[in-house]
């Protein structure tokens, strides 16, 4: 019987498959009786960022997935969609993913997304490195408010 999966390891091709196509109601028939869900060799949370899908990825975070300190993928994706409601599930569940590394500050900078580089920095990434960048996206887009927040985090240093 299809759903009867305890634990599903990151091999599945059936639930790697739903997820990158966005079919919620096959995802959650497929993860109806797990329990724990592993990624391997589909990274399931990556697929539910890069489809900028918060129903798939809140249905993953409800089957326990892990999410660990890797290669910040995940937070790369979130950060270039500027999705703010899946960083804070991100920081709340957790925030060393995001925060250790800067993956997500620089995606955020490249993209210009400057609700996510506000965020980031108002949940403790580390700015140090890049403040000129962040200085100049505020500049060209005439964001005066992130331009006074650069200028005074140079003026405390």
């Amino acid at each position: 019987m299809l759903t009867r999966f305890p634990d599903i390891d990151g091999a599945s091709y059936l639930l790697g498959s739903a997820i990158r196509s966005n079919k919620l109601e096959a995802a959650k028939l497929l993860l109806k009786d797990t329990t724990t869900l592993e990624n391997g060799e589909y990274n399931y949370v990556y697929e539910a960022c890069k489809n900028n899908n918060m129903d798939i990825l809140m249905l993953l975070f409800e089957k326990r997935t892990k999410v660990e300190i890797g290669d910040g993928s995940e937070v790369i994706q979130v950060c270039e969609n500027n999705n703010l409601g899946m960083l804070k599930h991100f920081l709340e569940r957790n925030p060393n993913l995001v925060l250790n590394q800067d993956y997500g500050l620089k995606e955020a900078i490249y993209h210009k997304n400057v609700e996510t580089i506000k965020l980031l920095i108002d949940h403790g990434a580390d700015d140090s490195e890049h403040r000129e960048s962040i200085l100049k996206v505020a500049r060209d887009l005439n964001d005066h408010e992130l331009i006074e927040f650069c200028l005074n985090m140079d003026r405390q240093n």
